[in-house]
């Protein structure tokens, strides 16, 4: 990764000038990919990509994107231990964190409460007629679209690891992708803001969570 795309890495919110009825916000990773995410009142938009600054020009490479029709995808496989397991899977936000909190029901009586661990797994056991009620959080606070999720699973007859995928982001969202866009940028070296030109005007994204009067 280049010295300019360095400067960048994180995630930045746009700043609009008056009250918008909209939102936009970039994550740029590390590893030179980001994810783009933006609402207006027309709708919701998301994009995922590779990027790169050459000549002080920002540089997306948006990617084509497989989509998840249903919220939620179980995938499971019975296994020869004495509990189950779950693991959840972000569809378009890979690599975060997926915490969630679940109950383990018998018709309307709770018969236990818990939370993921810190590797974003549970283990459990599920006797005839219970169920695991389980809603997922984003980790991600600075996401714009991502929404909380729940589902439930029902006891099978075998111990399973249950993979779930998730898609977490509203259900008429645009998928931006198979394109390139290229906009001049002006950039600081703090890292905590830059401009980029689009429609002949200069727009400012800053770090999200920094506020600045300039």
């Amino acid at each position: 990764m280049s010295k300019a795309q360095e400067c960048i890495v994180g995630h930045y919110q746009e700043v609009f000038l008056n009250l918008a009825e909209s939102d936009r916000v970039i994550q740029f990773r590390k590893d030179g990919s980001f994810t783009y995410e933006e609402w207006d009142d027309v709708g919701d938009y998301f994009g995922m990509g590779s990027f790169y600054i050459k000549r002080d020009s920002l540089f997306l490479n948006f990617q084509q994107i497989r989509k998840q029709e249903d919220a939620v995808k179980i995938v499971a496989q019975e296994n020869q231990d004495t509990v189950s397991s779950i693991l959840i899977h972000n569809t378009y936000f890979r690599g975060e964190l997926w915490p969630f909190n679940y109950r383990i029901l018998q018709g309307d009586s709770l018969i236990e409460r818990g939370k993921s661990d810190l590797l974003g797994n549970a283990f459990f056991q599920l006797k005839d007629n219970q169920i695991i009620d389980i809603v997922v959080y984003s980790s991600n606070s600075k996401s714009i679209l991502q929404q909380p999720v729940q589902f439930k699973v029902d006891a099978t007859p075998k111990n399973q690891d249950f993979v779930i995928l998730l898609n977490v982001l509203p259900k008429n969202t645009q998928f931006i992708q198979d394109i390139v866009k290229a906009c001049p940028i002006k950039r600081y070296r703090s890292g905590r803001r830059f401009y980029i030109k689009e429609n002949q005007a200069w727009k400012k994204f800053k770090k999200n969570g920094i506020v600045y009067s300039e």
